[in-house]
Protein backbone atom coordinates (compact mmCIF):
# COMPACT_ATOMS: atom_id res chain seq x y z
CA UNK A 1 0.00 0.00 0.00
CA UNK A 2 1.51 3.10 -1.17
CA UNK A 3 2.02 6.01 1.84
CA UNK A 4 2.00 10.06 1.75
CA UNK A 5 5.74 11.27 1.70
CA UNK A 6 7.19 12.06 5.41
CA UNK A 7 10.71 13.45 6.55
CA UNK A 8 11.61 10.04 6.55
CA UNK A 9 10.93 8.83 3.61
CA UNK A 10 12.21 11.90 1.90
CA UNK A 11 15.46 10.86 4.07
CA UNK A 12 15.11 8.07 3.16
CA UNK A 13 15.18 8.62 -0.94
CA UNK A 14 17.98 11.52 0.05
CA UNK A 15 20.14 8.74 1.16
CA UNK A 16 19.45 6.07 -1.12
CA UNK A 17 20.41 8.19 -3.70
CA UNK A 18 24.06 7.57 -2.61
CA UNK A 19 23.84 3.92 -1.59
CA UNK A 20 23.21 4.68 2.02
CA UNK A 21 21.95 2.48 4.03
CA UNK A 22 18.17 3.78 4.99
CA UNK A 23 17.63 4.95 9.00
CA UNK A 24 14.43 4.26 11.30
CA UNK A 25 14.07 7.42 12.75
CA UNK A 26 15.25 10.83 12.22
CA UNK A 27 15.93 11.08 15.86
CA UNK A 28 19.25 11.13 17.63
CA UNK A 29 20.72 11.18 13.89
CA UNK A 30 23.58 13.72 14.90
CA UNK A 31 26.45 11.47 14.60
CA UNK A 32 25.51 10.36 11.26
CA UNK A 33 26.94 12.73 8.97
CA UNK A 34 24.85 12.10 5.66
CA UNK A 35 21.89 11.98 8.02
CA UNK A 36 22.11 15.24 9.35
CA UNK A 37 22.91 16.17 5.93
CA UNK A 38 20.26 15.24 4.68
CA UNK A 39 17.69 16.59 7.13
CA UNK A 40 19.15 20.09 6.83
CA UNK A 41 18.82 20.14 3.43
CA UNK A 42 15.66 18.93 3.10
CA UNK A 43 14.81 21.87 5.85
CA UNK A 44 16.23 24.27 3.60
CA UNK A 45 14.73 23.23 -0.01
CA UNK A 46 11.74 23.20 1.77
CA UNK A 47 11.58 26.73 3.06
CA UNK A 48 13.35 27.71 -0.37
CA UNK A 49 10.33 26.31 -2.35
CA UNK A 50 7.64 27.34 0.75
CA UNK A 51 9.24 31.02 0.57
CA UNK A 52 7.93 31.87 -3.24
CA UNK A 53 4.51 32.29 -1.85
CA UNK A 54 1.82 29.24 -2.71
CA UNK A 55 -1.88 29.05 -2.06
CA UNK A 56 -1.40 26.58 0.84
CA UNK A 57 1.12 29.11 2.91
CA UNK A 58 0.12 32.23 1.93
CA UNK A 59 -2.82 34.06 4.38
CA UNK A 60 -4.52 37.24 2.69
CA UNK A 61 -6.16 39.73 4.70
CA UNK A 62 -4.93 38.42 8.05
CA UNK A 63 -4.89 40.75 10.88
CA UNK A 64 -2.14 41.42 13.01
CA UNK A 65 -2.79 43.22 16.40
CA UNK A 66 0.03 45.17 18.23
CA UNK A 67 1.06 43.95 21.96
CA UNK A 68 0.61 45.45 25.06
CA UNK A 69 3.70 48.40 23.81
CA UNK A 70 2.44 48.83 20.82
CA UNK A 71 4.31 46.69 18.80
CA UNK A 72 3.04 44.15 15.72
CA UNK A 73 5.33 40.87 16.48
CA UNK A 74 5.27 38.02 13.35
CA UNK A 75 4.56 35.03 14.22
CA UNK A 76 8.00 32.91 14.32
CA UNK A 77 7.75 31.24 11.11
CA UNK A 78 7.06 34.34 9.09
CA UNK A 79 8.73 33.72 5.67
CA UNK A 80 7.01 37.24 3.70
CA UNK A 81 4.97 39.70 4.73
CA UNK A 82 3.00 42.78 2.09
CA UNK A 83 1.02 45.01 4.49
CA UNK A 84 -2.68 45.55 2.35
CA UNK A 85 -3.68 48.72 1.96
CA UNK A 86 -4.32 50.58 5.18
CA UNK A 87 -5.00 53.87 6.75
CA UNK A 88 -5.45 55.04 2.82
CA UNK A 89 -1.83 56.09 2.72
CA UNK A 90 -0.92 57.27 6.09
CA UNK A 91 1.29 54.38 7.08
CA UNK A 92 3.88 52.92 5.15
CA UNK A 93 4.67 49.51 7.08
CA UNK A 94 7.06 46.98 6.03
CA UNK A 95 8.90 43.95 7.69
CA UNK A 96 11.74 44.75 10.15
CA UNK A 97 13.37 41.52 11.59
CA UNK A 98 10.17 40.11 13.22
CA UNK A 99 8.82 43.48 13.58
CA UNK A 100 6.09 45.68 11.37
CA UNK A 101 8.05 48.69 11.24
CA UNK A 102 6.14 52.35 10.02
CA UNK A 103 8.36 54.24 7.28
CA UNK A 104 6.67 57.07 8.08
CA UNK A 105 6.69 57.51 11.34
CA UNK A 106 9.75 55.94 12.05
CA UNK A 107 8.63 53.67 14.58
CA UNK A 108 7.95 50.33 15.47
CA UNK A 109 5.21 51.49 17.56
CA UNK A 110 2.12 51.18 15.91
CA UNK A 111 -1.59 51.76 17.61
CA UNK A 112 -3.80 49.61 15.29
CA UNK A 113 -4.45 45.93 13.85
CA UNK A 114 -2.71 46.03 10.50
CA UNK A 115 -3.91 43.79 7.80
CA UNK A 116 -1.23 41.85 5.92
CA UNK A 117 -0.83 39.13 3.35
CA UNK A 118 1.81 36.87 4.76
CA UNK A 119 3.53 33.53 3.62
CA UNK A 120 4.14 30.93 6.04
CA UNK A 121 6.88 28.36 6.88
CA UNK A 122 4.85 25.45 7.31
CA UNK A 123 5.76 22.19 8.69
CA UNK A 124 6.85 19.50 6.32
CA UNK A 125 3.86 17.05 7.58
CA UNK A 126 1.29 20.24 6.97
CA UNK A 127 2.64 20.18 3.07
CA UNK A 128 0.25 19.16 0.21
CA UNK A 129 1.65 16.11 -1.28
CA UNK A 130 2.38 17.34 -4.56
CA UNK A 131 4.62 20.14 -2.25
CA UNK A 132 6.64 17.09 -0.23
CA UNK A 133 7.81 15.37 -3.87
CA UNK A 134 9.00 18.13 -5.16
CA UNK A 135 10.67 19.16 -2.25
CA UNK A 136 12.06 15.76 -2.08
CA UNK A 137 12.87 15.33 -5.82
CA UNK A 138 14.96 18.76 -5.34
CA UNK A 139 16.88 18.06 -1.85
CA UNK A 140 17.65 14.54 -3.61
CA UNK A 141 19.28 16.16 -6.77
CA UNK A 142 21.33 18.40 -4.44
CA UNK A 143 22.32 16.00 -1.84
CA UNK A 144 23.48 13.63 -4.15
CA UNK A 145 25.06 16.69 -6.15
CA UNK A 146 27.00 17.97 -3.17
CA UNK A 147 27.95 14.32 -1.84
CA UNK A 148 29.15 12.49 -4.77
CA UNK A 149 28.88 14.84 -7.67
CA UNK A 150 27.78 12.50 -10.35
CA UNK A 151 26.66 14.64 -13.54
CA UNK A 152 24.80 11.58 -14.88
CA UNK A 153 22.75 11.22 -12.04
CA UNK A 154 22.31 14.56 -11.96
CA UNK A 155 20.87 14.67 -15.47
CA UNK A 156 18.64 12.12 -14.22
CA UNK A 157 17.25 13.85 -10.99
CA UNK A 158 17.01 17.52 -13.05
CA UNK A 159 14.41 16.14 -15.18
CA UNK A 160 12.50 14.71 -12.57
CA UNK A 161 12.91 17.80 -10.56
CA UNK A 162 11.06 19.82 -13.47
CA UNK A 163 8.64 17.49 -14.29
CA UNK A 164 7.64 17.82 -10.15
CA UNK A 165 7.47 21.67 -10.87
CA UNK A 166 5.39 21.45 -13.40
CA UNK A 167 2.96 19.43 -11.68
CA UNK A 168 3.58 21.68 -8.74
CA UNK A 169 2.58 24.68 -10.91
CA UNK A 170 -0.77 23.21 -12.30
CA UNK A 171 -2.01 22.16 -8.75
CA UNK A 172 -1.32 25.87 -7.80
CA UNK A 173 -3.29 27.17 -10.29
CA UNK A 174 -5.90 24.71 -9.76
CA UNK A 175 -6.18 25.06 -5.84
CA UNK A 176 -5.75 29.16 -6.40
CA UNK A 177 -8.33 29.36 -8.97
CA UNK A 178 -5.93 31.85 -11.00
CA UNK A 179 -7.47 33.20 -14.28
CA UNK A 180 -6.23 35.80 -16.75
CA UNK A 181 -7.34 38.46 -14.75
CA UNK A 182 -5.58 38.23 -11.95
CA UNK A 183 -2.68 39.39 -14.20
CA UNK A 184 -3.19 43.43 -13.96
CA UNK A 185 -1.16 43.57 -17.47
CA UNK A 186 -3.47 40.84 -19.03
CA UNK A 187 -6.77 41.98 -17.52
CA UNK A 188 -6.04 45.69 -18.85
CA UNK A 189 -5.00 44.39 -22.13
CA UNK A 190 -8.38 42.21 -22.88
CA UNK A 191 -10.49 44.90 -21.41
CA UNK A 192 -9.51 47.58 -23.83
Amino acid sequence: MATLTDELSAVNTMLSSISETPVNTLLNTNNVVDVSIAIKLLARTSRAFQAKGWHFNTEYDYPITPDVDGYINLPATTLSVDTESINHGQMDVVQRGMRLYDRKARSYNLDQTVKVSITLLLDFSELPEIAKQYIEIRATRLFQQKMLGSTTLDSFTAEEERDAWVQAMNEEGITADHNIFDNVGLASAIMR
